[in-house]
């Protein structure tokens, strides 16, 4: 088995310290009802028609779609459902495992966050998940320049290192998206682990050659068994 030395680990956001499906459970939950009176429709209909558009190759443009099923051509009302979902207060929580992972993290050294996505909507996540509350250190990456601050820069993970004041090679990124949190990573100096379990958006995606995580994880809580602090 693969043992990284550590004196700190850095967690992705979504689909591993929290799925993101129910990020997106919340905001579709917002959007239908602020939609539905609008537009004639009950809410619990919208949102099943979000779902199987979620599902499908629409997902990028899921709102407009959903007005296209009605026939309705209004792009400003479709670009307000984006704003709604983006800017909505979610209803999420840490996992008790995820807590109990987090706990034993810091217990053994400092703790970081580096997350992609529209600042207001990742700002809304970390706030409903209290984590600058619980003393890790939060980076969100468009703030730093945007989208070309996003993952596969290393922006992120050197600037969480700074303000844990921890070398990156001493850090350890715990992400799920094969396509730029590894390679993120490493193009930082720190090491990767890839954490994959059913349910993810990207769990059966794989890495192109040279983006590839360090260690393969299926639970965050074998962390215990694949990292020693030093």
């Amino acid at each position: 088995m693969t043992i990284l030395k550590v004196r700190a680990v850095v967690f992705d956001i979504d689909d591993t310290l929290m799925p993101e499906r129910e990020y997106v459970r919340s905001g579709y939950e917002h959007v239908s009802n602020w939609l539905a009176p609008r537009i004639s429709l009950k809410a619990n209909q919208l949102q099943g028609e979000l779902w199987a558009i979620f599902d499908s190759e629409h997902r990028g443009r899921a709102y407009n779609r959903l007005l296209e099923i009605h026939g309705i051509d209004d792009a400003l009302l479709a670009q307000e459902c984006v704003q709604i979902y983006r800017e909505h207060a979610p209803d999420v929580k840490l996992a008790e495992s995820v807590q109990d992972v987090l706990a034993w993290c810091r217990s053994q050294g400092p703790v970081g966050v580096v997350s992609d996505g529209p600042l207001g909507m990742q700002s809304a996540k970390a706030r409903a998940l209290g984590l600058a509350e619980q003393g890790l250190h939060v980076v969100l990456s468009d703030e730093l320049g945007g989208r070309a601050a996003w993952k596969p820069s290393p922006a992120g993970m050197l600037e969480v290192c700074r303000r844990m004041r921890i070398l990156p090679r001493d850090a350890v990124y715990v992400g799920d998206n094969p396509a730029k949190d590894f390679l993120a990573a490493h193009l930082a100096g720190m090491a990767a682990i890839r954490f994959r379990t059913a349910g993810q958006l990207h769990a059966s995606s794989e890495p192109e050659p040279g983006a590839e995580a360090d260690i393969e994880i299926r639970e965050l809580s074998q962390l215990r068994s694949v990292l020693e602090y030093v």
